[in-house]
């Protein structure tokens, strides 16, 4: 089982960002927090899965959530839908489901 090198309380802060911006989003985490070759300040590299682009809103309110939020570390976010297929094969090779999409909100 691939194993996400994040502290429970980080993981918590995580996905109540996720839940309360793009809660109908399936997010992967992947990278170095992934693979176990993270340090410490190692950002957390998450792909936003979905067949339409986030809006310019939904990336910035998430942007923005995770720059405010009390992490030692920097989120880099990956928009899936505007993904090439070559970087999306990388991602594919190894990677940790984060979210689900929840089955209450809007499929994207």
């Amino acid at each position: 089982m691939v194993k996400l090198a994040l502290t429970e309380q980080e993981k918590s802060i995580v996905l109540a960002i996720l839940q309360q911006h793009i809660p109908s989003r399936e997010v992967w985490a992947f990278g170095s927090r992934v693979k176990g070759t993270h340090k410490p300040f190692s950002d957390l590299d998450l792909a936003i899965i979905g067949n339409q682009p986030l809006s310019l809103d939904e990336h910035a309110m998430l942007a923005e959530a995770f720059d405010d939020a009390p992490l030692n570390f920097k989120t880099d976010i990956l928009d899936w839908a505007i993904t090439s297929e070559s970087f999306r094969q990388i991602v594919q090779q190894k990677y940790v489901v984060l979210q689900k999409p929840n089955a209450e909100s809007d499929k994207q």
